[in-house]
This record gives C-alpha cells, structure tokens and sequence, in this order.
C-alpha cells in the first residue's frame, strides 16, 4: 500500500530568522511535526502555484544552502539584475522582500515532470549572491519566473481539479498556501483565491487552511 504525503514549512511572518513547531504540550524548533490519517477513505492531492518560465535555464555552479553565488559561473545578482532590472534590484536591496520581487522567483526545474520548484529572493548580498526562501543546491538547472494574480487563481484551480480527480466524493478539503503568495495577492485578492478553490471543489464542501 502506498502512502502520501504532503505538508508545509513553518514561518515567521517572513522574518526568516526562526521558526516554532507545536506536538501535543510542547514547543519546539527546527523540528518535523507530523500527523498520520488512515481508515478507509480515500486522498486526493493536488499541487501547483501557476508561476512561468520567462528565461533560459541557468546552472546553479556555486551554491550553499539557501544562498547562491554563481549562476553560469557568474555573480548571480547579475544575472537576476539582467532579467529584472536594476531599479527593482536596488528595491529589493533597500526594501526588502516586496510585492514586485515576490512575483519573479526562481524556479528549479523538477526532473521529468515538466514542474518548477519556486524559490524567492530574500535578499541581495553586497557579494553579488541571491539569499533565498529554500535550500538552492548546485548543479540545478533553475529559470527565472513570473507570477501575477491571474496566474495564482489559475494555479488554484488546477491543484483543486487535481485532489479532487480520482475521488468519488469529497468529504473536506485542506489548503496548505504560502504566505508569499498572499503577499502577491495582496489581503483584498486572497479570499478569492478560496472562491476559485470552491468554484471546483462545490460550495457546501467543508475547507481549512492556512498560510
């Protein structure tokens, strides 16, 4: 019998310093909390975030956790800088992680699926590296991408038609979202986005979530 398995990291208001699990009476950190369903119902899973390719794929040649150095052997700031300008650049040196900068990740392209594994510039180093939202590791094949609100809706809809596909009834829908992505959406649009989720999974049906 196969198992499934899906979840979600922990945040902190996108601070990116430390992060809190909670399991039974305690609080931990740098911890995996899990939970087990079983019995006989059946799980649907669906996963998508609706970003697109809009550059030519880079070698990640130098890397260390969740910074890169090099892209094609090049300082990497350079070769984001070339795609989305310097003015968004020295935004984002300036500023921070904004609404702009969050809509043209990188995406690391997953094996033979055809899917991108997103990543989010956190910040720009005064060595030319690119801080990250995740682990970028050498010798990934990663390409500039770009968001938008209408992409985001879409990329909803597809995961709900997904976890709903080979289910014959669907008794409550979980929704693991990125906080990122509200922050692309902006708090007005993020409530639609569960609208466009119940436009798939039906009106009535029970939901739950989190960012």
């Amino acid at each position: 019998t196969s198992s499934l398995i899906v979840g979600a990291m922990a945040g902190d208001d996108l601070r990116f310093l430390k992060t809190y699990q909670y399991v039974n009476d305690r609080v931990v950190s740098r911890s995996v909390v899990g939970a087990l369903i079983g019995g006989a119902g059946k799980i649907g899973i669906g996963s998508a975030h609706g970003f697109a390719p809009i550059s030519k794929p880079h070698h990640v040649t130098r890397s260390h956790a969740n910074v890169v150095f090099e892209l094609d052997h090049r300082p990497a700031a350079s070769v984001y800088e070339e795609y989305v300008g310097s003015d968004l650049v020295h935004q984002m040196q300036s500023g921070g992680l904004s609404r702009q900068g969050i809509a043209y990740p990188l995406g690391i392209q997953c094996e033979n699926s055809g899917q991108w594994l997103l990543r989010n510039i956190v910040s720009l180093q005064p060595d030319g590296s690119l801080s990250c939202s995740g682990e970028m590791p050498e010798h990934a094949l990663v390409q500039l991408m770009i968001g938008s609100r209408e992409l985001a809706f879409e990329g909803a809809r597809n995961a709900a038609q997904a976890a709903i596909r080979s289910l014959n009834q669907v008794a409550c829908v979980l929704v693991f979202d990125s906080i990122l992505r509200r922050k692309l959406l902006g708090e007005r649009h993020a409530a639609a986005e569960i609208a466009h989720i119940r436009q798939i999974v039906g009106p009535a049906i029970p939901l739950a979530g989190c960012y």
